[in-house]
């Protein structure tokens, strides 16, 4: 890698490439996809992405809510407001995709955001996975991950270099 794999991993970036081994190492499809994920989920963990709503407006909301909510009702809604400037985990990962570079066919996003996501929530809600990944679109994925990593983590070296004087 130019620069250099950093002696001290970010802790996220540490997270994410041990999932990753893991991906690598499983036997079981499931167990793949899962750790699969948990390597992007943490490749993302530190990615915002610009606020819809000002904290004016989030305020002017939460007025809003009808006084003949119960208590539950009302922390549902006062919940559902704070959530509003959350960003998708799609939208999450395309962003640091994009801000480190990594080079992504069309097909790769969409296996990734696509397919292998979706098994991913399948397991993660104790579903059967409806239309299971193929072990080569699996080896795949963590080919992808694998690149995804460390771009992300050779821009952030990049970023962490004392600038030339």
């Amino acid at each position: 890698l130019q620069p250099a794999m950093p002696e001290d991993l970010d802790p996220a970036d540490e997270r994410a490439l041990r999932a990753l081994m893991r991906a690598a190492n499983e036997p079981g499809l499931q167990q793949q996809v899962q750790a699969l994920s948990e390597a992007l989920e943490n490749y993302v963990a530190a990615v915002e992405v610009p606020k819809l709503f000002s904290k004016t407006q989030l305020r002017e909301l939460r007025g809003l809510a009808p006084e003949w909510f119960d208590d539950r009702q009302k922390d549902k809604f006062e919940k559902t407001i704070g959530g509003l400037n959350g960003a998708p985990f799609g939208v999450k990962l395309s962003e640091r995709l994009d801000r480190d570079g990594v080079p992504l066919t069309e097909e790769e996003r969409t296996l990734l955001l696509g397919k292998l996501r979706a098994a991913r929530n399948d397991v993660a809600h104790g579903k059967q996975i409806e239309h299971p990944p193929t072990r080569d679109e699996v080896l795949r994925g963590i080919g992808i991950v694998s690149r995804a990593l460390m771009f992300g983590i050779a821009a952030r070296a990049r970023a962490d270099e004392p600038s030339p004087s």
